[in-house]
């Protein structure tokens, strides 16, 4: 150790999220954790303070890797209403015909897109859990093997990595409760979790279970506004000093029996229509609604039965079909490009938009209202590029050339 030259911890959100490490929210569906993660690469896009005042390190690159919502009609939207500059964020869900990319195979695809990033300071991976396709998310062991090249690799680039994950129904301190291993919450060094607030249906809390190298103990609460179409974060000012495991066990203790017959129907019906062959997300959607179900039902539903989607063509079109199904790719149009889709702000918008909903093929988490409102406008002193920050990406990831730390 005397060789070792002792340096501070760099911060991205000061006591929170630190540059060069894994760092990871969760929660349970409906709270609002991807509108987190939004209004987080929001402000590091155009260099706004945090939440709870604290000053942002300057404006930077943003990635964003989603496995389930759609760039153009969710995840922009959200970020329009959160005022990112989109000229900093690059957002991607596949690799290379498809595949999705996995923590534990695409690495070097990784280093090639955050070499495109100029000054990137954020990755957003989200859900964290399905990007480790072909591991046992369930096994410490699988897990750290997923984890830790990538904890070398926020490391090495210096980039704060954000993963976002959900609560599993078990009892016992927070940091017990990330769906899968412990080893999910064990690799992060810090580890926030949403909740509901016990005395106020409407307002949320983002408590710390875990922190090892920040002085930081206190959360912080906040409301999904959803007078704003699209809804957006409405952070509270002052800390929330709740404690996140008497928060869980009470909500434990009055959580509802769940309702089995709407679910079990909504099931079965997805189950049996998708039973007949892959079918395009917007027939699902209208014979969904034919059939009494909403959008977020058949959403949900899809889950729980674990269909798959396809994503094909530029603009995309989504596809779903059941896990045992082998896809037809001549079903819905030619699939004459079905290689890793990439965007930025000049992606064209994707054609599977509900009529009823701005959610897209979104995971269904957040309570979103109809009502018209105007999103907050980019204020006049914050700093936006001249000129796109971002040029438009190669379509492929394997075309990239991969970045000289990872050759």
């Amino acid at each position: 150790m005397s060789e070792v030259d002792e340096k501070d911890v760099n911060w991205l959100w000061p006591g929170r999220i630190a540059m060069g490490k894994f760092s990871l929210i969760a929660g349970d569906p409906g709270l609002g954790k991807s509108f987190i993660s939004c209004d987080l690469a929001a402000r590091v896009s155009t260099g706004r303070e945090w939440p709870d005042g604290r000053p942002s390190p300057g404006a930077g690159g943003v990635l964003l890797l989603n496995a389930e919502d759609d760039e153009s009609d969710t995840v922009k939207p959200r970020l329009r209403a959160a005022r990112a500059d989109m000229r900093r964020i690059l957002f991607m869900y596949a690799v290379d015909k498809g595949r999705l990319f996995t923590l534990d195979k695409h690495l070097h695809e990784l280093a090639a897109c955050a070499a495109a990033v100029p000054d990137l300071k954020l990755i957003v991976v989200d859900p964290v859990t399905a990007f480790a396709s072909g591991i046992d998310s369930h096994k410490n062991a699988d897990v750290r093997q997923a984890l830790t090249p990538l904890a070398e690799f926020a490391k090495h680039v210096g980039v704060a990595v954000l993963g976002v994950g959900h609560l599993n129904k078990s009892s016992g301190p927070a940091i017990y409760r990330v769906t899968g291993s412990l080893a999910w919450t064990a690799a992060a060094r810090s580890a926030w979790i949403v909740a509901k607030c016990p005395k106020d249906r409407d307002r949320r809390l983002f408590l710390p279970s875990k922190n090892n190298i920040g002085n930081d103990k206190a959360g912080l609460a906040y409301s999904i506004n959803g007078q704003s179409d699209p809804p957006f974060v409405d952070w509270e000012p002052d800390p929330a000093y709740d404690e996140i495991d008497k928060v869980l066990n009470n909500q434990q203790g009055s959580r509802p029996p769940p309702r089995q017959t709407m679910t079990n129907t909504s099931d079965d019906w997805l189950e049996a229509f998708l039973d007949k062959g892959e079918k395009p997300a917007i027939e699902v959607y209208e014979a969904g609604r034919a059939a009494g179900f909403s959008e977020d039902q058949l959403k949900r539903s899809r889950k729980r039965i674990g269909a798959h989607i396809r994503r094909v063509g530029r603009p995309s079109r989504s596809f779903w079909r059941l896990a045992a199904e082998i896809p037809d790719h001549d079903h819905g149009g030619p699939n004459a490009d079905d290689s890793a889709v990439f965007s930025g702000e000049h992606n064209g918008d994707c054609d599977e938009a509900s009529p009823l909903s701005g959610d897209g093929d979104g995971d269904g988490d957040e309570d979103e209202d109809e009502d018209e409102a105007r999103p907050p406008e980019l204020v006049a002193d914050q700093p936006v590029p001249a000129e796109p920050a971002i040029a438009s990406p190669s379509p492929a990831f394997h075309r990239l050339k991969a970045a000289p730390w990872l050759a």
